[in-house]
């Protein structure tokens, strides 16, 4: 019996020119996503450090807003009780008492002062 034996070759240089076409809008893809996430993650990190200083210089204008308004409450009652007991010497034996109990019980000073301005301070008839 006789052997039949032959050869085909195939030109494969279009599909190889193919997959390299392929490959290369693959990585060009990549780096687009790559290159937009870095910019993404930028973005997210200028907002997280705007919103940072927002707050931050917000608590800030909060904290001066109030000490101004303490301020101005306390210096109400030193003027208060001054005119009420008709000295500065009570009225600062006063407010020492009001702010040793201020800061020895749970009442703000203004609680305190609430009743405080009803009672004679200790030792004034």
């Amino acid at each position: 019996m006789a052997k039949l034996n032959f050869t085909v070759g195939a030109d494969t240089s279009e599909i190889q020119r193919k997959i390299k076409e392929v490959k290369q809008g693959l990585q060009s893809t990549a780096n687009v996503a790559e290159t937009s996430g870095e910019a993404i993650n930028q973005a997210f990190r200028k907002a997280g450090t705007a919103v940072a200083a927002f707050f931050t210089l917000n608590a800030a204008k909060d904290f001066a807003t109030q000490m101004a308004r303490v301020r101005g409450e306390y210096q109400q009652m030193e003027i208060a009780f001054n005119t009420m007991l008709g000295s500065k010497q009570k009225a600062d034996k006063l407010m020492n008492q009001l702010k040793e109990t201020a800061l020895s019980t749970p009442f703000e000073m203004m609680e305190i002062v609430g009743g405080g301005s009803a009672c004679p301070p200790v030792g004034v008839p």
